[in-house]
C-alpha cells in the first residue's frame, strides 16, 4: 500500500450537523473518520497537523503520535492536544479499515463482557427522557 494521506473536513451527519468530522484518505483507497469535531480543532489540524502529517505512513501510530507531539512544541498544550486527539482517533478508524478488524481489537481487545456508555456530542444534548428511548445497541 503506497501510505500517503490526504486529509479532508466534511459535515458531521445526523449527530451535529453544524459541526464539521475529520476525513484521512490514503492514496491506496483505505479512509479514517472523526468526529463530530469543533470548527477550532479543525482550524488546528489543517494548519499545523495536516502539512505534517502528508505523506507519512497512518499505519505507524506510535511514531506519529510521539511525532505530533514533539512537532507541536512549545504549544503543546490545550487545543493543539484536541486537534491531536481528532487526527489520532481518525488514524485510528482508518487502521481499522485496513486491517478489517475493530479498532478495540487493535487495542488489546476486549477485558469485559460489559461496559457502562457514555455518549456525548459537542453542541447536542443526549438527555432522551429515559432509558428506554435509548439505542438499543446502547444497554
Amino acid at each position: 500500500m503506497n501510505r500517503r494521506t490526504y486529509f479532508k473536513t466534511l459535515l458531521a451527519g445526523l449527530a451535529a450537523p453544524q459541526l464539521p468530522a475529520q476525513e484521512i484518505k490514503t492514496d491506496a483507497g483505505f479512509e479514517g473518520f472523526y468526529g463530530p469535531v469543533w470548527d477550532y480543532v479543525c482550524t488546528v489540524v489543517d494548519r499545523q497537523l495536516k502539512p505534517f502529517l502528508i505523506g507519512k505512513d497512518p499505519l505507524a501510530g506510535e511514531a506519529l503520535w510521539d511525532q505530533m507531539y514533539r512537532h507541536a512544541f512549545p504549544h503543546s498544550q490545550g487545543i493543539y492536544f484536541m486537534a491531536m486527539s481528532a487526527a489520532d482517533n481518525t488514524l485510528w478508524d482508518l487502521r481499522g479499515r485496513y486491517y478489517n478488524t475493530p479498532v478495540y481489537r487493535l487495542l488489546g481487545g476486549p477485558t469485559r463482557e460489559k461496559v457502562e456508555c457514555y455518549a456525548s456530542f459537542p453542541g447536542v444534548s443526549m438527555i432522551w427522557g429515559s432509558r428506554s428511548t435509548l439505542p438499543r445497541a446502547w444497554t
